[in-house]
């Protein structure tokens, strides 16, 4: 058959009906033949011929053809759950040709959710869960072909944000690595994935602790490697980490179990700033993007307590101040990880007291040691012009309007030095 070019015939249902009835030979036809049969959606559940056919476990030349007559079609959701056709594939555990096949064109899919906050990799698991389907090499396979996918979608955010630059910055001369860290660089195609970086971006929430462990275990140098935007695997963890759909559903930051692991596997990771968030430690950006005492903080805290004198590099903050600070969204001050910090280290409260006391002493001494000139400076003048015997009626007049400009230059001069030495203190 010849493929119909024409743009203003109307699609049928033709090919949906093809899928319904599992008639694959035809459906392949037909998507080649009348390709805007591909763009028809059912009129109760809004399901297209590809969303139909990702749930039947059709060949994948069927997934290929359709997708061919109308890539569109991929982002196209269900009207009741928000699915995609790779969320209903993942579902029914399709095969790996088939999963390759969605994402391969957009495999920023493998990221979205549905109406109830499931990614794919969620849907792959819970439908795992309640068939009991066994952990075998293919199911594995399954996994990785998704976080393959999460991990391009990360590195296409990270060029068109122009964040690749990051790599400079990391390996520059004033940012030093620790002995074990490294930029990620090998000759092995499948090791060129960060596999470890993209079920932690995931979250807690849409990545089980079993399929962290399961690339843990197989790419255990993933672990202290960095990734394109200079990050650690616990990097990314400290990151703000909610779900909103329309804004009506959130989740609070809770990936312990995540961090746990990953400080466990790279206890290092605690002690290394992180370039891409205002090369903060990890306790700062944990504490900043909103992750509580029982949720994370603690087991950073635990691994890296040094941290707590360091004050942030954004706001100048120590981080019992970052913990009481207001934070987004209009969520309330943790009081819990206020109160731990504080009595882990009930010091800092006469250490931050001492670095004031210090501040104003070194500000003191920098006005007396810069103001010490100017006042001999003025004595001279004052005694050069006042030293003269020939003061008459005459030189008194003039002189008297002199001295008056010298005395308020004295103490004009004065003030801006007192300004400026506050300046530079502070500086």
């Amino acid at each position: 058959m010849l493929k119909n070019t024409r743009n203003d015939v109307p699609e049928s249902s033709d090919l949906w009906d093809l899928v319904l009835d599992m008639k694959w030979s035809g459906c392949v036809e037909l998507a080649k033949s009348q390709p805007q049969d591909a763009k028809f959606e059912d009129g109760h559940w809004h399901e297209t011929p590809l969303f139909l056919a990702s749930s039947l476990n059709p060949p994948v030349e069927v997934i290929h053809s359709i997708i061919d007559a109308h890539p569109e079609s991929i982002w196209v959701t269900s009207r009741e759950n928000l699915d995609l056709p790779i969320h209903v594939a993942c579902h029914y555990q399709a095969e790996i040709a088939i999963l390759e096949e969605l994402l391969k064109l957009f495999p920023a899919t493998a990221t979205e959710r549905t109406r109830w906050g499931k990614t794919p990799l969620m849907a792959l698991w819970d439908s795992r869960t309640k068939s009991k389907i066994p952990l075998d090499e293919n199911y594995w396979k399954k996994v990785l072909i998704i976080l393959g996918a999460v991990a391009r979608t990360l590195q296409v955010d990270i060029e068109n944000d122009n964040i690749i630059n990051c790599l400079n910055k990391v390996s520059s001369p004033n940012k030093t690595l620790s002995y074990d860290t490294h930029i990620y660089d090998t000759n092995d195609e499948d090791d060129k994935i960060f596999f470890v970086h993209a079920a932690v971006s995931l979250g807690q929430q849409n990545c089980p602790i079993e399929v962290l462990s399961f690339v843990m275990n197989a790419y255990p140098n993933q672990v202290f490697q960095r990734n394109e935007l200079g990050q650690l695997p616990l990097h990314i963890s400290t990151q703000r980490v909610s779900w909103s759909k329309n804004k009506k559903r959130r989740f609070q930051s809770n990936e312990q179990t995540f961090i746990a692991c990953l400080i466990k596997a790279y206890p290092r990771g605690t002690r290394e700033r992180i370039y891409s968030d205002h090369n903060r430690y990890p306790l700062h950006s944990a504490i900043a993007n909103g992750h509580t005492w029982s949720r994370g903080v603690q087991d950073i805290f635990l691994a890296a307590p040094e941290i707590l004198l360091i004050r942030d590099p954004l706001t100048k903050l120590f981080p019992f101040q970052l913990s009481a600070a207001p934070i987004h969204d209009g969520k309330d001050v943790d009081l819990e990880t206020l109160y731990k910090l504080l009595r882990s280290r009930p010091d800092i409260i006469n250490y931050c007291l001492q670095l004031q006391r210090t501040k104003k002493k070194t500000e003191q001494s920098n006005s007396t040691v810069v103001m010490a000139p100017l006042k001999q400076m003025i004595k001279r003048m004052l005694i050069i012009v006042f030293s003269q015997r020939l003061i008459s009626s005459v030189s008194v007049v003039c002189i008297r309007p002199a001295f008056g400009m010298i005395v308020s230059f004295y103490w004009k001069s004065c003030l801006h030095i007192k300004a400026a030495c506050k300046l530079r203190v502070k500086g």
